[in-house]
């Protein structure tokens, strides 16, 4: 059973997020729910809380709400790999399981994360859990207000790669007019998002409870990486962090023991596939950011 204070990975998109929750789940004692986005800016996708609300005619759910939030649970309304994934397709938990649990809790948010990630870690033998992205990474504080003495590990990634990985993953089809709007949503995306996460940085460095972890550092050098977070989190290394199964990352599936080559170019392709002109933009717009996070200015 589950019984040490969470684990959250926040940060934003094309991060390094996935690459970190693969690497702790498949070589550590920790089971990491995928993405929950319980709480998320409207502008960005529908979040739980507000589909749930919706459903509740605008209020948060109470004790007595448990079959209302199971049957929502289960269904094709939330958004995340872990309503989507691990409980409506695969059924990781099963929804008899999960109206148990949440029927001696107060059904609020907190609580449906709570067992949400106590069954999923109980599902798969680990002693410890958490979630990757339960909230938006603004939000950060609202997870250590429900889970006090709970560790936040914050992923962060030069801009210009994020933009690059972002562009080539959601590559725009049909009219030029819609390629070039779209393009231009993701350049404004990822440097408001890179802006919010410096400045999240600021707020929470030097904290017992958070620790900062650059792509380009676990890429770089693994191990030295991955000692540091092991000792962040109070438990011991294990050579099995270094070979897990890595899936929808920039490593494409290989495996992590390839990293020498892998993570220089995952870290320097940005430089040759993302336009001059979009590279000169990020530079300028976040001169000052990318300084204060030890990254080159072009």
């Amino acid at each position: 059973m589950a019984t040490s204070a969470p684990l959250f990975i926040i940060g934003g998109s094309r991060t390094g997020s996935e690459m970190l929750r693969d690497l702790l789940t498949n070589g550590s004692d920790y089971a990491l729910l995928p993405e929950a986005h319980l709480i998320t800016p409207p502008w960005l996708h529908r979040d739980f809380v507000r589909s749930l609300r919706k459903r509740l005619g605008g209020r948060l759910p109470r004790a007595d709400d448990v079959e209302t939030v199971v049957e929502f649970m289960y269904s094709d309304q939330p958004f995340g790999a872990f309503w989507q994934g691990a409980l409506r397709r695969r059924r990781v938990i099963e929804p008899e399981a999960m109206r148990a649990a949440l029927a001696t809790t107060d059904c609020s948010p907190a609580a449906i994360l709570e067992v949400s990630m106590r069954l999923y870690a109980e599902h798969f033998g680990k002693a410890r859990c958490g979630a990757k992205f339960p909230v938006h990474f603004s939000r950060a504080q609202t997870l250590t207000e429900w889970f006090p003495g709970c560790r936040l590990l914050h992923t962060i990634r030069d801009p210009r790669a994020s933009l690059a990985s972002q562009l080539r993953k959601r590559a725009a089809k049909g009219s030029a007019l819609r390629k070039a709007g779209l393009t231009l949503a993701h350049v404004a995306h990822i440097n408001l998002q890179f802006r919010w996460q410096v400045a999240l940085h600021r707020r929470l460095a030097g904290r017992e409870d958070y620790r900062l972890v650059r792509y380009e550092d676990v890429t770089a050098d693994p191990e030295r990486e991955l000692r540091a977070v092991c000792e962040f989190l109070d438990m011991d290394f294990r050579e099995a962090l270094l070979t897990p199964r890595l899936n929808n990352t920039s490593f494409d599936g290989r495996r992590f023991g390839q990293a020498g080559e892998i993570g220089k170019e995952a870290t320097e392709r940005w430089r040759t596939t993302l336009p001059a002109a979009l590279q000169r933009t990020v530079s300028i717009l976040q001169r000052t950011a990318l300084a204060q996070l030890g990254y080159p200015d072009t």
